[in-house]
């Protein structure tokens, strides 16, 4: 079932399909050699022997089909812009080091709200469904597990600054480790 599938989805490649749109997969390029396509299929089988490996492996592998797919699918420049944003949201990587447009696209589906420079941090974090109340808001900012793009604050009366909204457009608000929103500037 695996190898149907990935014929349906890989190949053959018909003459003439490709980029210019004729017959076939949607391409953003040239259709891929058999040689990408056989790497492609690998990495693709690999993936349902995935439950067998580490979890560093596991996220290691991972992470190179998707590059591979996204850089096939988008090209390298989309794919290094993809892995920075990952970087920025969810690992070590730096919020304020992204252009406009990836910042944009990265925080484009994060639940938010738009927030005029002056709001209160606790009623951004409320107004971006972070918690659900002002009293949650302080506890949270109290016991250090807030913060506006990527800086800790421990000050419950911060407001939002005209500074924190990057490239004009958002701040990035979290809450814990994996709970963000995003205030969009008006």
């Amino acid at each position: 079932a695996l190898t149907q599938a990935l014929e349906e989805a890989l190949g053959p490649t018909p003459p003439g399909a490709g980029s210019d749109g004729g017959g076939g997969r949607a391409s953003a390029g040239p259709p891929l050699s058999r040689g990408e396509k056989d790497g492609l299929r690998m990495q693709i089988e690999a993936c349902w022997n995935i439950g067998s490996l580490s979890r560093d492996a596991q996220r290691t592998a991972q992470r190179a089909l998707a590059d591979d797919v996204t850089a096939l699918v988008h090209g390298e420049p989309a794919t290094a812009a993809a892995r920075d944003a990952a970087s920025a949201l969810f690992g070590k990587g730096d919020i304020t080091s992204l252009d406009a447009a990836t910042l944009r696209d990265a925080t484009g589906e994060l639940p938010g709200a738009d927030l005029a420079p002056g709001t209160t941090l606790l009623d951004a974090l409320v107004a971006c469904g972070l918690v659900d109340s002002r009293k949650s808001a302080k506890r949270a900012v109290d016991e250090g597990g807030v913060s506006v793009n990527g800086t800790r604050v421990d000050d419950p009366a911060r407001v939002l600054r005209e500074e924190d909204y990057l490239h004009g457009q958002v701040a990035l608000l979290r809450r814990g480790k994996k709970a963000m929103g995003v205030a969009r500037h008006p």
